[in-house]
């Protein structure tokens, strides 16, 4: 058992104790508060009780000598009426009956060192006589007399004053009640600090416990565990009921002290019933700590209550959300139909109900009934308004709007998706027309553009050969026609070959192909140009076949197109880096260079048409091999992606991989 476990018990019991400690010194403190023993002595209160009961004594004796001497009355009506003396009157107290200083009779034997009380009064006495006309009051009374009921008209009449004198010990008290208010009296001090000193050390464990509550030793995660699981208001159901029945029990314990003394079996349940009821007392405050400390409402969750009200919510979800669904079978039109149909049923129903009886209950059911009506009927009101509203804003213009749908349901629901999805459409169907739109426009720029750079040369070169000219000034004529005419070439193959990749008009033969192999080949192809741009490539073969599906023609024409684009815009000196590995069942094949010039555009921007690396456009080429690559890539089942991070520039092909 760990430490933390030892002193969670140790805090426990000592709560336990410190809450029945206080609770038994508080309900001392109130005993003697209620006799009034913080404000007289001891010794006052017993003589006030014996003064009490010397004259209750004193009535009871005096009303019996009267009916036995004065009101005619047999011995067993005076035993019927008044049965007989107290058992202690023989050895605990005497009365002297005196009339005009006679002394009438004496009951009793006077005991030892007693107080004396003397009491003075007139009492009414029975008697079995009919002068009717002096009684005070009659009484009917049925005795058994001889073995036979016999029924008595009884008449009761004012005594002569007597003197009755009571001498009375303090023994004919109770002895055990007084014996424990002669305990408590003698430590009504001790009490309050012992109530003060156990209400601080239960205060103390209390906040312990509940800052330890749920937390595991060694860990600072809450988690309640054990009986600090238990649903709250079970705790407190069992609190309520042995609570209940504690103070059930101190009642009857109180009044079996104060009338047939101390019963010490009771007093001893009394503290076990007390010690378990501050051990869950202390035990539901543990728990609710705990349990208070996670989050969610798992305190009210976990509770009885708090779990059939979360069953009863599923169970009412759950139906909603059948009825919910056999409405959405229906057409938007029966739906409404079929809601004003129960409308008017319930309505009717009530409103007859209401006219057969004025109950109040009626009254309020048919209020609910109408008040549910009006509530459909303005929820659909808003719901119509809502949509009628949205609709007018997107007929404006304002595609972006969108129709709240939080508070809407059902039909309506699915109406407000509906116009907000059509919206999103429109939206982009206008982004792309306006993209479409800004890309022809470009598109007939710089095709215009780079078509008319070399037919201009072209032309100018031409009317330059029909003048007259040198043999030499010819020969350089000629090579500026030639290099500019493969230039137009190139670009007019470069178009015809984006329309076919872009129409998907291309023949595609999907083979098994050697990645290894395929670059090795470009490489040879273009290692003179990457010479001649002061390049240096960089591959390592992978020591085992990459073996890639695709069409071997256009691998090369999409290697081509990007070793090209590093021989032009490469920054002359450096390297270029070309791998290839398997990555998740794909075959990858990267080309990474550094740029000559600053790349102020993005890698989105670089993939469009006729988009080049160097802003001035002072290279040859059309800027469309990367749109071309992409394309071919897309047509073999491959991808092409891009890279931009300052000045490095990436490109990423990606094949499906052959077994």
């Amino acid at each position: 058992m760990s430490r933390s476990i030892v002193t969670k018990f140790i805090a426990f019991v000592l709560a336990a104790c410190s809450f029945v400690g206080a609770a038994a010194s508080v309900l001392g403190i109130t005993v003697l508060a209620l006799e009034g023993l913080y404000d007289t002595s001891l010794e006052d209160q017993v003589y006030q009780e014996m003064e009490s009961y010397s004259y209750t004594i004193a009535v009871e004796c005096a009303e019996r000598y009267a009916a036995e001497h004065l009101g005619d009355c047999s011995s067993h009506l005076v035993q019927s009426i008044f049965g007989g003396y107290p058992a202690s009157g023989s050895y605990d107290w005497s009365a002297r009956i005196i009339r005009h200083e006679e002394l009438l009779t004496q009951i009793g034997t006077q005991p030892s060192d007693p107080k004396r009380f003397v009491h003075r009064f007139v009492v009414t006495y029975p008697s079995a006589q009919h002068p009717e006309e002096a009684a005070v009051r009659t009484a009917d009374i049925t005795i058994w007399e001889n073995g036979e009921q016999v029924d008595y008209t009884l008449y009761y009449y004012n005594s002569p004053e007597y003197t009755v004198e009571i001498d009375m010990q303090r023994q004919a008290l109770q002895e055990d009640a007084w014996t424990m208010l002669e305990w408590l009296y003698a430590y009504r001090f001790q009490m309050i600090f012992m109530a003060v000193v156990s209400l601080l050390v239960f205060a103390v464990c209390l906040v312990y416990l509940c800052c330890v509550a749920g937390r595991a030793p060694g860990s600072s995660e809450v988690r309640p565990a054990g009986l600090n699981r238990l649903p709250l208001d079970a705790y407190a159901f069992a609190v309520g009921v042995l609570g209940l029945a504690g103070c059930v029990f101190g009642a009857e314990l109180a009044r079996w002290t104060f009338s047939d003394g101390v019963n010490y079996g009771g007093l001893i349940l009394g503290m076990m019933l007390g010690a378990v009821l501050s051990m869950l007392v202390i035990a539901l405050i543990f728990a609710l700590a705990a349990q208070m400390k996670l989050k969610g409402g798992y305190w009210w969750r976990n509770s009885l209550a708090g779990r059939g009200i979360l069953w009863l919510g599923r169970g009412l979800r759950w139906l909603g959300r059948g009825v919910a669904r056999l409405m959405d079978m229906l057409p938007v039109v029966w739906q409404w139909l079929l809601t004003a149909a129960v409308m008017a049923v319930s309505f009717t129903l009530a409103l007859f109900w209401k006219m057969n009886s004025d109950a109040p209950l009626r009254s309020i059911w048919l209020l609910v009934i109408t008040l549910a009506c009006v509530g459909i009927v303005c929820y659909g009101a808003y719901s119509f308004g809502t949509l009628l509203w949205g609709i007018h804003k997107m007929n404006r213009g304002s595609l972006d709007h969108k129709i709240p749908t939080k508070y809407l349901i059902g039909s309506f629901r699915e109406f407000a998706v509906a116009l907000n999805a059509l919206s999103d459409s429109a939206m982009v169907a206008a982004q792309k027309q306006l993209q479409s739109e800004r890309m022809k426009t470009e598109l007939i720029t710089n095709v215009s553009h780079d078509i008319k750079t070399p037919l201009t040369s072209i032309i100018n070169y031409a009317d330059l050969l029909q003048k007259p000219h040198t043999e030499e000034e010819q020969a350089q004529y000629l090579e500026v026609l030639s290099r500019q005419s493969l230039r137009l070439k190139k670009l007019i193959d470069d178009l015809m070959e984006m329309s076919k990749a872009s129409t998907g008009n291309l023949t595609v033969e999907i083979t098994t192909i050697d990645a290894a192999e395929a670059v090795n080949q470009a490489l040879g192809e273009f290692c003179g140009k990457l010479e001649k741009a002061r390049l240096t490539p960089v591959f390592s073969p992978p020591q085992e076949p990459v073996l890639m599906k695709a069409d071997g023609r256009l691998v090369w024409r999409v290697l081509s197109n990007l070793l090209g684009n590093a021989v032009k815009y490469a920054l002359p000196g450096t390297r270029v880096y070309i791998d290839t590995a398997c990555v998740d069942g794909q075959v990858l094949i990267s080309i990474k260079n550094i740029s000559a010039e600053p790349l102020n555009v993005s890698s989105e921007e670089l993939m469009e048409r006729f988009v080049r690396g160097d802003a001035s456009r002072n290279t040859e080429g059309s800027g469309l091999g990367l749109n071309i690559a992409k394309s071919l890539m897309e047509v073999q089942k491959g991808q092409l992606s891009l890279l931009v991070d300052g000045d490095l520039f990436k490109v990423t092909l990606l094949f499906p991989r052959a077994e």
